[in-house]
C-alpha cells in the first residue's frame, strides 16, 4: 500500500475495505460518502436545526 500517511488517506483506505464494493455512493466536495459512514458536524446550521 503506497500513499499518504495523513487522514484523508487513511479514510481512502478504510472506506475501500470496510465498504462493500455495491453500495451507493454520494461525491460532494471532494469526498466520498457511502451508508454507514461517520461524519463530524463542526459547525451549527440554525436554520436545518443541525448542532454540533
Amino acid at each position: 500500500m503506497l500513499g499518504g500517511v495523513g487522514a484523508r488517506s487513511l479514510n481512502i483506505e478504510l472506506q475501500t475495505a470496510l465498504n462493500p464494493a455495491g453500495e451507493r455512493k454520494v461525491k460532494r466536495f471532494g469526498w466520498t460518502f457511502a451508508p454507514g459512514d461517520k461524519v463530524m458536524q463542526i459547525e451549527n446550521d440554525y436554520d436545518k436545526e443541525v448542532y454540533n
